[in-house]
């Protein structure tokens, strides 16, 4: 009772809000009472926490006052892409989206808002990638999904090779094998 005490007296969260508790656990704040706190989940599924144990742990409040979040992506692109225009390409990309916000940070020491850099080079890829700020009020899966798609389609639209890795397999049989191999394929 008395962490539910703490919980009403200090309102880490409220009704409705958008949480995301220390195991990863995220949904929207259904009931608030002096034993438990009850939380919707993204797939429907309700989870009751109880007080005590959510009044020891770190809880993020996605929809506490107009505080906007970020989240990076990553984009791979084939070796002999043009780089400066797939970025250009990116950059559009973002700036098109109704979720993404520009935000300024001249004294920060964080990337600023659609700068899509070159990252790496991996095994198949270069690797470009760009922070995206969006309204605390916006679930991420929707920012994701409008991005993704459009980077997807602008990078295909221009002629940009997203690769994938792809493998090989030589299969050795003996002499008897083949044969029996062979009649299947006909069949």
């Amino acid at each position: 009772m008395i962490a539910g005490l703490q919980i009403s007296m200090h309102k880490p969260f409220d009704l409705g809000d958008r949480i995301q508790l220390e195991d990863g656990t995220t949904g929207i704040v259904k009931t608030i009472n002096l034993r438990s706190v009850t939380i919707s989940g993204l797939d429907s599924l309700c989870f009751e926490i109880p007080n005590r144990r959510i009044n020891d742990m770190i809880v993020l409040n996605y929809s506490y006052g107009d505080i906007p979040r970020s989240l990076k992506f990553e984009y791979p692109v084939a070796y002999d892409t043009d780089i400066e225009k797939a970025k250009k390409i990116i950059r559009e990309a973002v700036d098109k989206s109704p979720y993404s916000i520009e935000i300024d940070q001249p004294e920060s020491d964080l990337p600023d808002f659609g700068t899509v850099y070159f990252l790496s080079i991996e095994s198949s890829a270069i690797i470009l990638g760009v922070l995206v700020y969006f309204p605390g009020d916006i679930r991420a899966e929707i920012l994701k999904d409008d991005i993704n798609s459009r980077v997807f389609t602008a990078l295909k639209d221009n002629g940009i090779e997203i690769p994938y890795n792809y493998e090989t397999i030589i299969m050795k049989q003996d002499d008897k094998n083949a044969a029996e191999v062979k009649a299947a394929m006909k069949a």
